[in-house]
């Protein structure tokens, strides 16, 4: 059971930051348990921490969402890509993006509060206990949601997939942890494939210390979920047919290529709901401000 008091909002077509300290959200069956315990290190489609360094390059790739990059990290773009949202950059981060176009610009702003999160929230999910286990992922498998928090183990094999599909299947209070103890890759078409779940409810956890905790192929390879690796990288690879919907959270090193389209993970449907009616609030509050409307046949004390 975990309470949910510290939702960060980006929006990705301007520089606008919406910070939102929220309701207190508990539900025993494990739902917003990933985007609860990531808390501000949530919402961006990737997030270097503190000593990563990401690379993006190599042809005209694409990053739907928003780009954190944490206090002595470090960002190079280049290769005329696109960043549709914002990149929100320590003080102390190093960041060039001279090489792309950032349709929200850059927002220079303390980076502490995620870096905090995703530190804290890899050591949660490291601790759970499983509910199932396994030695390694290399074949095409089904994981099956039991109603709830589902807290899969995977051993030193990793998941190392080349051709099929990890499909990750359940409901709307289905949430996914999946412990990942070796380096992983998907390549040759392999895909992570969600049935009934949404990548907000599925995440990867690399706790090892690495060069690489996933790697993705071109051909076709598909990656879904959020990817938390706080000692380790990631290496991404698009060749025009990878559309991946992640976030990745990394703490080492981040190379994107040959054009992947990275699309970030989507706000749970309960933020919208939160978000209609402070909307709902905000325009009570604008409308008290401003004095009540004169209406025919409306008396105003």
């Amino acid at each position: 059971m975990v309470i949910n008091s510290r939702w960060i909002i980006r929006t990705s077509s301007s520089a606008a930051v919406i910070t939102l300290v929220t309701f207190a959200s508990v539900n025993s069956a494990g739902a917003n348990e990933i985007t609860t315990e990531l808390g501000a290190a949530y919402g961006y489609a990737l997030l270097g921490l503190t000593g990563s360094s990401s690379q993006l390059s190599s042809g005209p790739l694409v990053f739907n969402g928003n780009i954190g990059v944490d206090s002595g990290a470090a960002l190079a773009a280049s290769g005329g890509g696109h960043i549709n949202g914002t990149v929100f950059e320590d003080p102390s981060a190093t960041v060039n993006t001279s090489g792309v176009t950032v349709s929200g610009g850059t927002t220079s702003q303390s980076m502490a509060s995620a870096q905090n999160a995703a530190t804290s929230a890899a050591a949660f999910y490291s601790s759970l206990t499983p509910t199932q286990s396994f030695s390694s992922i290399s074949s095409t498998t089904t994981i099956t949601g039991n109603g709830g928090l589902n807290v899969i183990n995977v051993g030193t094999g990793g998941i190392n997939l080349s051709g099929g599909a990890l499909t990750i299947s359940g409901g709307a209070n289905d949430i996914f942890i999946f412990q990942v103890g070796g380096a992983s890759s998907v390549q040759g078409g392999a895909q992570i494939v969600l049935q009934g779940v949404s990548a907000n409810q599925v995440l990867f956890d690399f706790p090892f210390t690495a060069t690489w905790a996933m790697q993705q192929s071109s051909n076709g390879a598909i990656l879904q979920g959020i990817f938390l690796a706080p000692k380790a990288g990631f290496n991404i690879n698009g060749s025009n047919t990878t559309s991946d919907t992640a976030e990745f959270i990394t703490g080492a090193a981040a190379n994107f290529q040959s054009n992947p389209v990275i699309n970030a993970v989507p706000l749970p449907a309960s933020v919208w709901l939160l978000l209609s009616a402070l909307g709902g609030l905000g325009f009570l509050a604008r409308r008290h401000r401003s004095g009540p409307a004169s209406s025919p046949g409306v008396a105003h004390c």
